[in-house]
């Protein structure tokens, strides 16, 4: 059995519905008040040991490295339609990833300057790539994928500069995340986990208000260079991507696209923190369309959060299969409640509708086949067609139970097609830095569902360990 490595571990805890811990529905890369010792408390040794650190500026290096090993199991030989619905593999399966992320603050002669510089590189080896996947290209073996590379610095407190490839995560949806057009779509159970950035080069101000119903800002602009051309995490003038041919006797070929302008564009948001929570309204531009949104999240009686968010934006995002191409414009919208139950225990629901995902399934072949297709994203963005129009997504989550076990419990459902999606995992914690992990999933529907005519499999068993290297 391949023994895999996996990426950076907050983003699976952040984009997976197997992860071991549910996200607060906050705007995560909004301004941060600095956090600072208060100097009368402060011993006259800690303040003057304090000065000489501050004298010596030192540049400082912060890594890490996480590896975690991946066992599956389905009770169907189908590749194609598995790799296309869930980005699963057939039968017996074995995979590896392992994540190196180095960050690095140098030294700066000017104390009002600060900068970051931060690499993450991921390489992965899988026993079942298969080359007759539309997935993947190549049969099982290593590969290597950049997912962030920039550079961050700030001359004043209020302003700061980024260039190179980030992930941005600053809109609520704890699954999913329809207002976040820069980074592929939030996970799904058994969907690969998604840490991967966009190039980008952006421009940040940050301001404080004195009033308790507005206390911050932030105001960006950005340009986006075309981000969703690449091989490895790199860009390049041209990319193959899969096309229906009903000729092939898999269904696709492969064809090249080369590099278009029309998706060249930026975007520009403002956040506030009003009125105790995160508001952000977005504005996207591309020579191909326009978009917009705005989000909202806050918590209630210090125990109840709610989150919405909502995207307008002129054409369809995918050539596939679209409920209407006629739309004078389509919307994507997302609202959800999370209840802390204990400081260990919580409870989410979550709705998410698509305008532009099908009202009900194809029936002929070809467009059967461009629905799986669509799981790879389109031509236009990096986000995929999602098979449903409407999720309810119900989760339940306890973790620190004995100090050893998390479990979490999860279940997808489209309520219209009478279709459900359930999942349950258990994290044993084998100490401070190791975890085992034991999860599984089970798909009930009818035969004109997703779940139950779509996916030619019921079930799927995992079993994963998860170890902090350094």
């Amino acid at each position: 059995m391949i023994i895999t490595i996996f990426c950076l571990f907050s983003f699976i805890v952040q984009n997976s519905l197997f992860s071991q811990v549910i996200p607060d529905a906050t705007i995560e890369d909004a301004p941060v008040e600095p956090h600072t010792k208060n100097p009368a408390n402060q011993s006259a040794s800690e303040t003057t040991n304090q000065t000489v650190d501050d004298q010596k500026n030192k540049t400082t290096f912060e890594s890490r490295l996480f590896s975690i090993g991946t066992f599956s199991y389905q009770p169907v030989n189908d590749a194609t339609h598995i790799a296309a619905a869930n980005g699963l593999f057939e039968e017996k399966s074995a995979s590896a990833l392992v994540n190196f992320e180095l960050i690095v603050h140098p030294e700066h002669r000017d104390k009002k300057t600060t900068s970051t510089l931060k690499v993450d590189v991921e390489g992965s080896a899988s026993s079942l790539y298969k080359s007759a996947s539309p997935f993947y290209e190549k049969n099982a073996g290593d590969w290597i994928r950049l997912d962030e590379l920039f550079w961050e610095i700030s001359l004043v407190p209020s302003s700061s500069f980024l260039i190179g490839k980030y992930r941005h995560i600053f809109t609520p949806g704890l699954f999913q995340n329809p207002l976040d057009r820069l980074n592929p779509t939030s996970t799904l159970p058994g969907e690969p986990a998604q840490r991967e950035g966009a190039w980008i080069a952006e421009l940040s101000f940050d301001g404080e208000f004195k009033s308790e119903l507005l206390s911050r800002y932030r105001l960006s602009f950005a340009f986006l260079p075309a981000p969703f051309q690449d091989k490895s995490g790199l860009p390049v003038n041209a990319r193959t991507v899969p096309e229906i041919n009903t000729m092939s006797r898999a269904g696709f070929s492969f064809v090249t696209q080369p590099y278009n302008r029309d998706y060249m564009g930026g975007f520009a948001r403002l956040y506030l923190d009003f009125f105790k929570g995160d508001f952000n309204i977005i504005y996207y531009y591309t020579e191909k369309q326009q978009q917009g949104g705005f989000s909202y999240s806050r918590y209630f009686l210090n125990s109840l959060e709610w989150h919405g968010e909502i995207l307008f934006y002129e054409k369809p995002h995918s050539s596939f299969v679209v409920a209407d191409k006629n739309a004078p414009f389509y919307a994507d919208a997302l609202t959800g409640l999370r209840y802390d139950v204990s400081d260990t225990t919580s409870l989410t629901l979550e709705y998410l509708y698509r305008q532009e995902n099908p009202e009900s399934y194809p029936a002929g072949l070809v467009d059967q086949s461009r629905l799986w297709l669509g799981q790879l994203g389109t031509e236009s963005t990096g986000h995929a067609l999602t098979p449903m129009r409407h999720y309810i997504i119900a989760s339940f989550m306890s973790v620190n139970i004995k100090d050893i076990f998390d479990v979490a419990f999860n279940v997808i459902s489209n309520p219209f097609d009478n279709e459900y999606l359930l999942s349950l995992r258990t994290d044993i914690k084998l100490d401070k830095a190791s975890k085992l992990s034991l999860a599984g999933t089970y798909k009930i529907g009818d035969s004109t569902s997703f779940y139950g005519n779509f996916l030619p499999f019921d079930y799927q068993l995992r079993a994963e360990y998860y170890i902090a290297l350094f």
